[in-house]
């Protein structure tokens, strides 16, 4: 991956007020502000052009996720204020536009359908979008532009703390040390999952050998967790193993505790339960790569 700078600009010299993020070679820019601030950021230029916006928030489903919504105007602030006002969950709000105003009605929908798409799969956030809107077709070589775009606001994203469109396929591991980058094998009373540690997430990969039903002793958040991802169908039944359930997508965790509670249904410590190819725990590879350092 090549190297790049960003810049993030503080108008008031407050560190959780307005936001101003550019990136080297990008001709867009991101505006993020807490709710409280809102009217009197919404003042600025950008907020009037047309592109995306995320609401974000605490999850109401007590999992301590985050909720988003993603959504898309001609008019940034017309749209909010039109149509999101009323919606209670959302404490901050961060727009993406470009600084020539050149995204036009095609390319901010077709960008939010695969902001709305990509949230879904991944599952990290809870989704306040009610529908998954269908993108619109744009020619081969304008897609890949858009899709340029769209890899600097997962970017900027997740700079700004923002986890719903952290993609775990697109995440660097060539040159993590230590247990980043290995594949890590839960095995415990017939469930069994894999793991990889990248520098700031625990990705549990898509398939089989998940816990049917939750554990005597689980966690409620753990518990509320895993029922919320039956629900949303990022965990299903396995047509080929019907006692147990099948992981439908890679999905980041914060902690290697929170995967392996999903794949066991019961009470577990991550740091010892996830265990490389040769046998050696979490906890063991974290304690020699702290030596080597």
């Amino acid at each position: 991956m090549t190297g790049f700078s960003l810049s993030v600009f503080l108008p008031d010299g407050n560190a959780g007020g307005l936001r101003i993020v550019n990136k080297s070679h990008w001709s867009g820019v991101a505006v993020m502000c807490p709710r409280t601030e809102y009217f009197s950021a919404s003042k600025r230029e950008e907020f009037h052009r047309s592109g995306l916006y995320l609401l974000i928030g605490p999850a109401t489903d007590g999992t301590g996720r985050d909720q988003v919504y993603v959504g898309e105007g001609d008019n940034v602030h017309k749209r909010i204020t039109a149509h999101d006002l009323k919606k209670e969950f959302w404490t901050e709000v961060v727009i993406f536009t470009k600084t020539d105003n050149s995204l036009n009605k095609a390319d901010v929908r077709y960008l939010e359908a695969r902001l709305v798409e990509i949230a879904k799969k991944l599952g990290v956030a809870a989704l306040d979008n009610s529908t998954e809107p269908a993108p619109p077709k744009p020619t081969e070589a304008h897609q890949a532009d858009l899709e340029s775009f769209l890899q600097d606001i997962h970017t900027i994203s997740t700079l700004l703390g923002i986890n719903a469109f952290r993609n775990a396929a697109v995440m660097n591991r060539s040159s993590a040390t230590g247990p980043q980058g290995e594949t890590l094998t839960f095995s415990m009373g017939g469930m069994s999952g894999k793991m990889q540690v990248t520098d700031d997430s625990y990705i549990l990969l898509a398939g089989p050998g998940i816990a049917m039903a939750n554990k005597k002793g689980l966690p409620s958040t753990y518990r509320e967790l895993r029922n919320k991802m039956v629900e949303e169908k990022r965990l299903i039944l396995d047509p080929e193993a019907p006692d147990h359930l099948r992981l439908m997508a890679d999905t980041p965790f914060r902690s290697p505790t929170a995967a392996a509670a999903v794949v066991y249904g019961g009470s577990v410590n991550g740091r010892t339960v996830w265990k490389n190819n040769k046998g050696k725990t979490l906890a063991d590879l974290e304690a020699e790569a702290a030596q080597q350092s």
